[in-house]
């Protein structure tokens, strides 16, 4: 049976969630956890999951296009189009692990059926969707980030606070690699009927 998820609310239900499962619970930390946090995250190629081909993709499911459109933000929205990524799960009964990690802090992730019945809702028309792929964690993200990571670890050898929250942070690609069938990042396209 699929997750439970309240009726879709406006736009506010279509924006991207965060980076997949395996984060800490953001709602509650320190500020020397954002310190690190955002020392981790702004030397990253991307902030998310997600790669120029996924992008290139999504952008050619958006019709009636002028020959040269400007794209405020590919997560927004181009000429009356809106292109966004949302995190979503594959399989029913995911792991407690898997379940735990994303009730923390994205408790109403739910299924592909879920955001196109949203879509649907708020008035526009879908063009298409489509998973992102195995390299659009990796490639510009997750590899990036296990690299600054162990950057970081030498840097705060001595820190036992900066080392916790190091350790914190590392267990997202390690849950996304042992557990990424259980959920993905789905890419929506979409245009306003």
């Amino acid at each position: 049976m699929p997750v439970q998820v309240p009726p879709p609310a406006p736009l506010r239900d279509l924006r991207d969630h965060g980076s997949g499962g395996g984060a800490p619970n953001l709602n509650q930390q320190s500020p020397r956890f954002w310190e690190i946090f955002f020392e981790v995250y702004e030397a990253l190629p991307r902030q998310g999951p997600g790669n120029r081909a996924s992008a290139a993709k999504a952008l050619g499911l958006c019709r009636e296009l002028p020959p040269s459109p400007a794209i405020l933000d590919l997560g927004c929205g181009v000429g009356g189009h809106l292109a966004f990524t949302d995190a979503v799960w594959r399989k029913e009964d995911p792991l407690a692990e898997v379940k735990a990690s994303f009730e923390l802090d994205y408790p109403a992730m739910g299924w592909v059926h879920d955001i196109l019945s949203a879509i649907a809702a708020c008035g526009f028309s879908l063009l298409g969707h489509f998973t992102l792929p195995d390299e659009a964690w990796w490639d510009d993200f997750y590899a990036p980030m296990q690299r600054r990571i162990e950057e970081l670890r030498g840097k705060y050898a001595a820190n036992r606070q900066a080392l916790d929250v190091l350790r914190q942070l590392a267990r997202e690609p390690e849950m996304h690699r042992l557990y990424s069938d259980y959920y993905a990042y789905e890419f929506f396209v979409a245009r306003r009927r």
